[in-house]
């Protein structure tokens, strides 16, 4: 999992999925990883609480799944960031 997260780029649109008691599911945009730190990202969508934030790490565990979001996905993220006034200039 590490080495598939070094693969990504910034600026990589995401999808990942964390286990635990609450299954997490988001759509990020990816920032970088640090292995001491966890997944930095500029902003990202839980889909499960249709949750919305801009906050710099999105977690410190490693997801189960993650992998580049589907086109439908990135409409999920940007409808969001649209709604809250956010713009992506990638």
């Amino acid at each position: 999992m590490i080495n598939k997260l070094k693969s990504f780029k910034k600026g990589d649109i995401l999808y990942a999925h964390f286990g635990g008691h609450f299954g997490y599911k988001y759509i990020f945009i990816f920032d970088r990883y640090i292995s001491a730190e966890g997944i930095y990202k500029f902003c990202s969508f839980n889909t499960k609480l249709k949750y919305f934030s801009c906050h710099r790490l999105l977690s410190k565990e490693l997801p189960k799944e993650i992998r580049y979001a589907t086109d439908e996905e990135k409409s999920l993220l940007f409808n969001e960031m649209q709604s809250q006034h956010y713009v992506w200039n990638d």
